[in-house]
């Protein structure tokens, strides 16, 4: 809304719901999963997208897409009736109980006298999110293989009820400091690297326990001989489908977010699953591959399953109860090698099945013909109605405008087939230079959706990577592919039109190419501004030297009309220190990861002015310098606060 407005009066009207884009025509070139346009569609703006990963692509499709009730209910009963009965069957043990869930651990070779070890970095396996208000868990004995009951307020061992013996909480592996990678000792106290185990015999998996269903109640359980059975007539029944049904296809590339996997062995997209894995997904996959009924649905539906993918394979943990009980694959933003991990029900209702993923979408279908949004009352958020138009939108993967249609194409944003100077907001979320790449991660889900070709014009088999990914670990590399995009999108925006993308960076280079990308494509940054991004728990955040919680928002416009944001290095940073004051007198406490990055971003926002001559080393030099002292201010006033609490 502020983009699009001209005054403080207009904001203020906008944000009392007032939010009219009719006729204003908002472009994404990094679209991602649609957040941006979605939100732009609920004001009447008309929306164009565009994303060079089909992943993406297919997302923001069903952020923006319409779809009819009654043929999307029609596609999921189908689904049920092609392989409903047989995915029950799956998840049924031999007392009749449905299963929820199984639990694995890996299990690798000692690299000195060949003990094959399981991998337990804990033996209690499931216990509460908030353990210290409900502190009743379960552990497996490592003597008898037994599932035991433990009072984590009081007990510092798990008894086994079966053989007596006590085994204690925490398992064979270590990690971290003072380890070289993930290492265990076998029981003759030998010490081995994961990795290294890893090139001489495959890691392997174990099944050792079940989350049942009885009476409504979770009961944990050992597995027995009638589980090992059923699992092994689900491998057979896998088999003898072969490739009648759709299977993950393609290997692994080597690349950041890939490397530690392909470290241990798992090189075909299709050994992240285990063969019960692989069977209920490829008969969802294979039901939807040949489903009869609206492309748009057909499509939603492939988007649902590409979700319950996400949540079911071996890279997939237990939570535990009082949350979802699945941690996603992608909880911490990059493929992780899981030695605990959790096979849950795809057929389920429960987090991560496919009958979930389904409600999700009957809930997207409630959201879109009546939108709701957050509005601030006596100081907390309140859902309310009636401040956005319902979103009624075809999509079209043409460069095509028009009354309700949103065009969302698929290809490089460097050279997109959008008209001259037709946009007049770009709102974007760029890739952070050195960050998750997420093309390496979209493989996951292509290896799936290549098959189902959710989408015409979806691509064949392969990899969602291109060498026009901006994402790159090499700043020249990033600055020349982030120019190519910006030089589009200046082309494509008006004379009067604004970018504004979120943006963050704890490392001057960062920012540095960043800066000089839009200096190349005859842009200027003309204002900056601190906005809550991810949630502050996410770990990919937590596990930072400086965690940061929010984005720099950068607003530019075309150069040489536009007014930039300063033009020497103090007023840069009073600019910067106005923001961070604004948060902290809002109420608003600012991480000292996110003082940096707006520290650094105001400073060498200089080099978007063409109005001055900045040496750029300087610049560098002193944006890390005033950086450094944001960040240590920050730090040392939270310190502070935290002494006087």
């Amino acid at each position: 809304m502020a983009a699009g407005s001209s005054s403080q009066a207009e904001l203020e009207r906008l944000g009392r719901g007032e939010a009219d884009l009719g006729g204003v025509v908002v472009y994404d070139p990094f679209c991602g999963s649609g957040g941006a346009l979605l939100e732009a569609a609920k004001l009447r703006a008309q929306v164009i997208g565009r994303d060079i990963n089909p992943v993406a692509a297919l997302a923001t499709r069903q952020a923006l897409q319409s779809w009819d009730a009654h043929e999307l209910q029609r596609g999921f009963d189908l689904i049920s009736q092609s392989c409903g009965d047989e995915l029950t069957d799956l998840y049924v043990d031999g007392g009749g109980r449905v299963i929820r869930g199984y639990f694995w651990v890996a299990t690798a070779m000692c690299g000195v006298c060949d003990e094959r070890v399981d991998l337990f970095h804990r033996h209690v396996f499931a216990r509460h999110a908030y353990p210290k208000r409900h502190p009743a868990a379960h552990g497996v004995c490592r003597t008898c293989g037994e599932v035991a009951q433990v009072d984590l307020s009081i007990d510092d061992a798990i008894l086994c009820p079966s053989c007596a013996a006590l085994t204690p909480f925490r398992g064979l592996v270590r990690s971290g400091a003072g380890t070289s990678g993930a290492e265990f000792q076998c029981g003759h106290g030998h010490t081995t690297r994961v990795a290294s185990s890893a090139e001489v015999a495959p890691i392997g998996f174990r099944m050792y326990a079940k989350l049942c269903e009885e009476e409504g109640k979770r009961v944990y359980a050992r597995t027995t001989e009638a589980d090992d059975d059923a699992y092994m007539q689900a491998s057979a029944r896998l088999r003898q489908l072969g490739s009648g049904i759709v299977q993950p296809c393609g290997s692994l590339e080597r690349g950041k977010n890939t490397d530690q996997v392909l470290r241990v062995g798992l090189k075909e997209w299709r050994d992240f699953y285990n063969d019960r894995q692989l069977l209920a997904l490829g008969l969802i996959a294979t039901a939807i591959r040949d489903l009869e009924v609206g492309a748009a649905e057909r499509e939603a539906l492939a988007a649902a399953f590409s979700k319950s993918v996400e949540f079911n394979n071996m890279l997939s943990s237990y939570k535990g109860e009082g949350t979802g009980a699945v941690r996603s694959a992608f909880h911490n933003h990059t493929l992780q090698f899981e030695r605990m991990p959790f096979e849950a029900n795809p057929w389920s209702a429960a987090s991560g099945g496919f009958h979930a993923s389904y409600q999700r979408l009957r809930k997207a279908l409630d959201f879109k013909a009546a939108p709701t949004d957050l509005k601030i009352t006596g100081g907390k958020p309140e859902r309310i109605n009636g401040c956005s138009a319902p979103l009624r939108l075809r999509v079209v993967d043409l460069p095509q405008f028009g009354p309700g249609l949103a065009s969302v194409t698929c290809g490089d944003s460097g050279q997109s087939e959008f008209a001259d100077a037709s946009v007049d907001i770009v709102l974007t979320d760029p890739p952070h230079f050195d960050k998750v790449n997420y093309s390496e991660l979209a493989d996951f889900f292509h290896a799936w959706l290549t098959q189902i070709r959710p989408f015409a014009g979806y691509p064949q088999p392969g990899s969602t990577r291109s060498a026009l990914d901006v994402q790159n670990n090499s700043s020249a590399t990033f600055e020349d592919g982030l120019t190519r995009v910006w030089k589009d999108v200046a082309r494509v925006l008006k004379a009067d039109g604004i970018v504004v993308f979120s943006f963050h960076h704890r490392d001057a280079q960062g920012w540095k190419a960043c800066m000089n990308s839009l200096r190349a494509a005859g842009l200027c940054v003309t204002y900056l501004q601190m906005v809550r991004a991810e949630m502050t728990t996410s770990l990919s955040k937590k596990n930072q030297s400086s965690p940061h919680s929010m984005d720099v928002l950068v607003v530019c416009r075309k150069q040489p009309t536009a007014e930039p944001l300063a033009f020497d290095v103090e007023g840069a940073v009073k600019h910067a220190r106005g923001r961070i004051r604004s948060l902290i007198r809002g109420g608003v406490e600012p991480l000292p990861g996110d003082v940096r990055s707006i520290v650094l971003a105001s400073v060498l926002s200089l080099l978007t002015n063409t109005r001055i001559v900045a040496n750029v080393d300087d610049l560098v030099d002193a944006a890390s310098l005033y950086a450094l002292r944001a960040e240590q201010w920050r730090a040392n006033r939270t310190r502070s606060v935290e002494s006087a609490a």
